[in-house]
């Protein structure tokens, strides 16, 4: 069965054109507390789970023209964090939580097709929650 979940810009009022099957993952991390560490004669862990905070990684195989622009309009921008809608897990529906995107993490390979229509592949980028 294929879950499909719609990411709303929503500083734009835009929806990111459906991402390839298996396309968004997300893995939670742990902010720890400032006094996390290790102990250095034990080797003991301490400190204090403080938050949990998502990286979502979007991928899309092979893209048209258009729906790069729309991906790209909302990424390239000087806005320094976004507000974004998407379904995180099913028992919490859609949510709205502010991603910033970090230097580095969008990229895209450019794909001129025989008929002349431009495509993009391998469009990827990973969105860090604030």
């Amino acid at each position: 069965m294929e879950v499909l979940t719609d990411v709303i810009f929503e500083d734009f009022g835009v929806t990111l054109p459906r991402c390839t099957k298996g396309g968004i993952t997300i893995a939670p991390q742990q902010i720890m507390s400032d006094n996390a560490g290790r102990n250095a004669n034990t080797g003991t862990f301490y400190g204090d789970v403080k938050a949990v905070k998502n990286v979502v990684s979007l991928s899309w195989n092979q893209i048209s023209e258009a729906d790069f622009a729309v991906i790209d309009n909302c990424l390239n921008n000087f806005i320094s964090d976004h507000r974004i809608t998407m379904r995180l897990r099913p028992s919490e529906g859609y949510v709205t939580k502010r991603y910033y995107i970090a230097a580095g993490s969008y990229t895209y390979t450019e794909v001129v097709q025989l008929n002349g229509q431009v495509n993009y592949s391998n469009v990827a980028v990973q969105l860090i929650e604030r």
